[in-house]
Formats: structure tokens, sequence, C-alpha cells
């Protein structure tokens, strides 16, 4: 495993689905259709719980082709993006316990963007318990769910790969060593073409797949920016107890 950088968990889910329809291009990309329908279905759920009408589902049917990839080079990007749509439809619909062990869930999967959400979600929680007054128990109490998934995930994996794959697959750097020696990178490497247009016309770069995640990230801050700010007024305006 020393040379595997993702995680154990699609390793497993991959032994199983492949020991059940053999290893053929067209389990392949079963397993990538099956992907599809639980991440549209993910969707589903944010976009019914946010109730943004005409104008979100037009959205959301352009953003499908950028947001998940009709095939992925491995199995454990599929994975990876199930666990965090529904991880992110759980925080919609105010569970944040529910998202904190899909996230969980996702790091044994990919050792990335599992992490990111995990921390930010804690962030979160315990800014809620703070303005709710609540305690450390209530705290552990709306963690325990995660805990619990990386403690049989955990003996799980070590079981059937041993502890060291284990280290190796969870930790990302590995991952990051085994990417700067291939010559990847987003800086020097294939993923300067993300943000360097070099000789492509500027009108086909920002209406290809740059363009939609640049334009995404900067309205996601914008309103996550007015959104807290919008929040932190009317939080000053009710009346103290």
């Amino acid at each position: 495993m020393e040379d595997y950088q993702y995680g154990l968990l699609a390793a497993l889910i991959g032994r199983v689905w492949f020991g059940f329809l053999g290893a053929t291009p067209f389990a392949y990309e079963a397993v990538m259709a099956a992907g599809a329908i639980l991440f549209a279905w993910a969707m589903a759920q944010i976009f019914a719980g946010r109730k943004i009408g005409a104008r979100g589902l037009a959205l959301l049917l352009v953003s499908l082709g950028f947001a998940f990839q009709s095939s992925y080079p491995n199995l454990a990007h599929c994975i990876e993006a199930v666990l965090l749509s529904h991880a992110l439809a759980q925080q919609v619909r105010g569970s944040n316990r529910n998202a904190l062990a899909l996230a969980t869930f996702a790091i044994f999967d990919k050792p990335a963007m599992g992490y990111f959400f995990g921390v930010i979600l804690l962030v979160v929680i315990a800014l809620e318990l703070r303005r709710q007054r609540g305690e450390l128990r209530d705290f552990i109490a709306t963690i325990s769910p995660a805990a619990i998934v990386f403690a049989i995930l955990s003996a799980t994996l070590t079981g059937l790969y041993g502890a060291r794959s284990l280290y190796l697959t969870i930790v990302p750097i590995e991952g990051s060593s085994l990417y700067r020696a291939a010559g990847f990178g987003f800086i020097h490497g294939p993923g300067r073409i993300f943000w360097n247009p070099g000789a492509r016309p500027l009108a086909r770069y920002f209406l290809d797949i740059p363009g939609f995640w640049m334009a995404s990230t900067l309205y996601l801050v914008a309103a996550a920016v007015a959104q807290a700010l919008g929040g932190s007024a009317q939080w000053h305006r009710r009346p103290c107890l």
C-alpha cells in the first residue's frame, strides 16, 4: 500500500463491488452510474431544503456537469463526491452531527476535502453550542457519531490491511509525496493550466471548467461573507435576556 495514495475505504468498496460484478469496464461504469445517482439525490435534498425555486433548479442543471464527472479516473474520487455531497445535504437540513459523520467516512476514502469540511463543521458546531450556552458534554454528544465511525473504520481497515497501510492512507503526506514524484502540482505542474490561460482565447478559457470554478468560488465567498455579516448583525439586535 506504500504506492497507493487514496484511502483504504475505497479499496474495500472496490474489492466488494468488483468481486461481485467482476473487474470489467462495465462494472466500473456501473459504479460510476451508481455514484451519479447518489450524488443527484444529495443535490436534490440540498436544493429542496433551501427552496430556491426555478432559478436554483436551472443552476443545478448547469452545474451538475461540472460538479460530478461521468467517469472518474479512480473510484475514490467518485466515493468522495458522493459522501461530501450527502454531508452537505445533512448540514443544509440542520444536522451537523450527521454531516460530520459523513465527512469522517470521506477521510478514509480520500484524505483531502473530508478534513477541510470536518474542521469547518467542528468550528460551526462549537460556535452554535457557544451561542446556545451549551456545555462540553453537548459538544461530545454531537461529535460522538463521527468518533464511532472513526473507531469502527479504523479497526476494520487495520484488520484487513494493517496499521501501517491505514496510517499511510489516512494522512495526506503520502499522497503529496506521490503527486510530487509524478510531476503533478498546481503551481508548476499540470495544474498550472487551471489558472494560466496561456495561448488559449480568454473567452474559451472562462467558459470552460476554470471559469466556472472561479466564478463559483467568488460567489460562495461573497455569499458566505454577506450571510455572516447579516447573522452577526441580527444576533447583536437581539434583546439580552
